[in-house]
């Protein structure tokens, strides 16, 4: 399991992965498919709906994945969380306040029963869509 995961981290840093680089839209609907697209990834993880759960991310992010979880995206995420029950508590989880600066989004989740972010999820525009992508601090919104 310790190997599964350090291989997921080190799948999902991103190792030259390209993303468009031009200015993101920064209006009110922009803003909330990033946050829409926040929500179905944690609502898949709380449902363990793995394949969503991918669908939700980069191309290049679920090619990392499956390459670190068998060939499957879905399984790298099974596997990740199969002794991990920390999704319980995003039951119930909604989006804070949803930043875009230049090509990145940083979507803040508000745990239930919480009044401030619990985390924050990094998006990059992939073909028109907002996507989920670990991106480092300094990318971040």
């Amino acid at each position: 399991m310790k190997r599964l995961i350090v291989l997921v981290a080190l799948a999902l840093a991103g190792c030259g992965e390209k993303v468009d680089m031009s200015p993101a839209p920064t209006d009110a609907a922009s803003k909330q498919q990033a946050a829409d697209v926040a929500l179905r990834y944690v609502r898949a993880l709380v449902a363990k709906d793995w394949a969503t759960a991918c669908a939700t991310r980069t191309s290049g992010e679920q090619k990392r994945l499956a390459d670190a979880g068998d060939g499957s995206c879905a399984k790298a995420f099974e596997q990740l969380f199969k002794e991990r029950p920390t999704t319980d508590r995003y039951v119930g989880a909604r989006t804070g306040e949803v930043r875009i600066k230049g090509p990145f989004a940083g979507i803040d989740l508000i745990a239930r029963d919480e009044s401030g972010p619990r985390i924050t999820l990094g998006a990059v525009r992939e073909n028109g869509e907002w996507r989920l992508k670990n991106l480092n601090k300094f990318q971040t919104p």
